[in-house]
C-alpha cells in the first residue's frame, strides 16, 4: 500500500472514532428514572428503575408478560408471544428506551423522571 493509502485508513478510523464517542457521551446521557407501562394505548404504570421489583402483566386470553426491574435496568423475563422479540431486547435504561410485545401490545418505555434517584438529606 501506498502512503496516501494509511493516511485514509487512519483518516476514517479518527472519524469513526469521533462518532463512537460523541454517540457515548453525548447522546447516551444518564440513565432515567422510571418505566412507563402502557397495554393497549393505556398507562397502566410507571415504576421507578430505583426499585427493584418484578411485574406480572396478564391479559383476557390468558397470555402474559413478566417485567423485571433490577439495578437500574428493566427487562422483560418471560412472555408467552410466539416471536419472544420482547425478551431478546435485553435490558434498557436510558432515556426513550423501549420494549415492545407487539402481539400483547405491551410498551414499556423508560422516561425521564424529576428526580435522579433517592434524595438524600443529611441532618
Amino acid at each position: 500500500m501506498k502512503r496516501n493509502d494509511w493516511f485514509l485508513i487512519i483518516g476514517i478510523l479518527i472519524i469513526a472514532l469521533c462518532f463512537l464517542l460523541i454517540r457515548s457521551f453525548v447522546m447516551g446521557g444518564e440513565p432515567a428514572g422510571s418505566v412507563e407501562v402502557r397495554i393497549n394505548g393505556e398507562t397502566v404504570g410507571t415504576y421507578s428503575l430505583y426499585e427493584d421489583r418484578t411485574e406480572r402483566f396478564e391479559y383476557d386470553d390468558g397470555s402474559y408478560n413478566v417485567m423485571v426491574i433490577k439495578d437500574g435496568k428493566v427487562s422483560v423475563t418471560e412472555a408467552d408471544c410466539p416471536d419472544k422479540h420482547c425478551i431478546n431486547k435485553g435490558e434498557v435504561y436510558r432515556e426513550n428506551d423501549t420494549i415492545i410485545c407487539l402481539p400483547h401490545e405491551l410498551v414499556i418505555k423508560v422516561i425521564e423522571s424529576d428526580s435522579k434517584g433517592p434524595d438524600i438529606i443529611a441532618e
